[in-house]
């Protein structure tokens, strides 16, 4: 949980020989009951939002705490943090959200045929009344933005000089980090707070590919009746590693949750059901079978 460059990052950078046409298996999907209606939907991590971490910092008198104003740089930087994180981009749809919703238009699981979907105004709302049928793609149509750290103060009666926070920023393909900042910036230019990335990464991705193909069997040869879906994950892995050096890499940790346990990831009491364990091992064989079987990919 801190990059990756000095794991896998390190790793690509000091190959000796090139992979050559090759694919990859990664963590970053995961198997989720009941998320686009009744039944079991495994979504496979195809692309990943681009990560970009701010910080914002303010300055301004240090002072006791009886007598605030303002201008004091704890109250403009909560000012900022609020302004930011409350803030809506309007969804739009990208390539890789849109093939997803085009396997769940061809499973009759929306009407919303995202190839009727031109980028004109009236497509926003479409895209929203989507969202709010299916919460958990409301962050796969728009740039996000979540409140991670605050730091100001050592007394509580005591207002501090300096107070900082960072933002932690996921942003769809097609955008430049460069030019979401200078967004937030100009949003909070009148409370004079700076705004500076510390971290960014671009979205990333892999075309759909016959090991998509095999690890669809190999779901379906343990949960028959699965939507394989084509996903973008909001988080980054990585996958992004193997990706820049041509190596085609899904994320799929190959097991089934209930819907709430998708809610748990990276929260407290994150967890997946015993029984998941051997679901697994099954996934996973039945894709070395397949990958391996005349025809099945990896010849």
């Amino acid at each position: 949980e801190v990059g990756g460059k000095e794991g896998a990052g390190y790793f690509v950078r000091n190959l000796p020989v090139s992979f050559g046409r090759a694919y990859g298996m990664n963590e970053g999907g995961v198997g989720v009951r009941d998320i686009f209606g009744e039944g079991a939907f495994f979504l496979v991590n195809l692309w990943e939002k681009g990560p970009m971490w701010l910080t914002l910092s303010a300055d301004g008198r240090a002072g006791h705490g009886s007598r605030p104003s303002a201008g004091d740089a704890p109250a403009r930087l909560s000012r900022a943090m609020a302004r930011i994180a409350e803030h809506r981009d309007p969804a739009r749809l990208t390539d890789p959200v849109r093939e997803m919703m085009r396997t769940l238009f061809d499973q009759r699981l929306t009407n919303l045929d995202p190839d009727s979907l031109d980028g004109g105004p009236e497509d926003t709302a479409r895209l929203e009344a989507f969202a709010s049928s299916y919460p958990e793609t409301d962050p796969l149509l728009r740039n996000t933005f979540a409140i991670t750290t605050l730091a100001a103060g050592f007394k509580p009666n005591v207002i501090p000089g300096k107070a900082e926070g960072t933002l932690d920023c996921r942003i769809l393909p097609g955008e430049d980090p460069e030019a979401v900042t200078a967004r937030m910036r100009e949003m909070v230019r009148d409370l004079d707070v700076r705004v500076e990335i510390i971290f960014s990464e671009e979205p990333n991705g892999s075309p759909r590919g016959p090991l998509f193909t095999a690890l669809s069997d190999a779901i379906r040869s343990v949960h028959p009746d699965a939507v394989v879906l084509p996903y973008m994950s909001t988080g980054f892995t990585d996958s992004r590693f193997f990706r820049s050096i041509g190596v085609d890499t899904y994320g799929l940790m190959p097991v089934l949750l209930p819907r709430e346990e998708f809610g748990r990831i990276h929260g407290v009491d994150e967890r997946i059901p015993l029984s998941g364990i051997d679901e697994m091992v099954r996934i996973v064989s039945a894709l070395i079978e397949k990958w391996n079987a005349p025809g099945g990919g990896g010849e």
